[in-house]
């Protein structure tokens, strides 16, 4: 797992490196493993958001995954979040996504 920190850290470097540049060359050097670490946290970002936002049909569902957030398209109500063996499933619902985590209840100023 890459820690936030190794990122902005490497984004500073890099950053740096691009700021000074003069002409083609780089004021500082970049490190290869600066830019391997940004670019494969960059596709496993890419990855949770393509799992969190991509709907998948039914067929792929089971229903050790709980409730989930289902859709119907084309989009023209709002989604139903539950799994299809609940009692009051629609039953026309084609796709899904998973159900998104809870919100964190925001400080309130005194």
């Amino acid at each position: 797992m890459i820690e936030m920190s190794e990122v902005q850290a490497a984004l500073s470097r890099l950053n740096a490196a691009i700021r000074g540049a003069n002409g083609n060359a780089l004021s500082v050097p970049v490190l290869v493993s600066d830019v391997t670490m940004l670019l494969n946290f960059s596709k496993s970002q890419h990855d949770q958001i393509r799992f969190h936002v991509i709907p998948r049909p039914i067929e792929e569902y089971h229903e050790d995954m709980g409730p989930v957030t289902w859709w119907k398209f084309p989009i023209d109500e709002p989604a139903w979040i539950g799994t299809p063996n609940d009692s009051d499933w629609p039953g026309y619902h084609t796709h899904f996504t998973p159900h998104p985590p809870l919100a964190i209840e925001p400080r309130v100023k005194s």
